[in-house]
């Protein structure tokens, strides 16, 4: 049961940061900080190639500050260590039990 549980938390975290995502996306290209940033870009470099891998580059280190996997392992982490201690403390029961 408790596996169960894991799994549909784990769901839900994965959907709720998909909505997220999306929606902080949406306000950004709808508010034109794209075209914002683009601009700012360009004033230091000419070349389109050279604009796009800056864009890039930006918004991606901007991403993975905003949308840390951080938050979402730790969670995770901690309840399976907590699966595992309590599995493990099933286990040390029955030898007990049986010596």
């Amino acid at each position: 049961m408790d596996a169960k549980r894991y799994n549909n938390i784990k769901l839900g975290i994965g959907i709720g940061k998909a909505i997220f995502s999306f929606v902080v996306l949406l306000l950004f290209v709808l508010l034109g900080y794209s075209l914002l940033l683009e601009n700012y870009i360009s004033s230091f470099v000419e070349n389109k190639y050279l604009i796009f891998l800056g864009f890039i580059l930006i918004t991606g280190i901007a991403s993975s500050v905003l949308f840390a996997q951080d938050i979402t392992w730790s969670i995770s982490t901690i309840y399976q260590i907590k699966l595992l201690v309590s599995g493990f403390g099933k286990i040390l029961k029955v030898l007990w039990l049986h010596l």
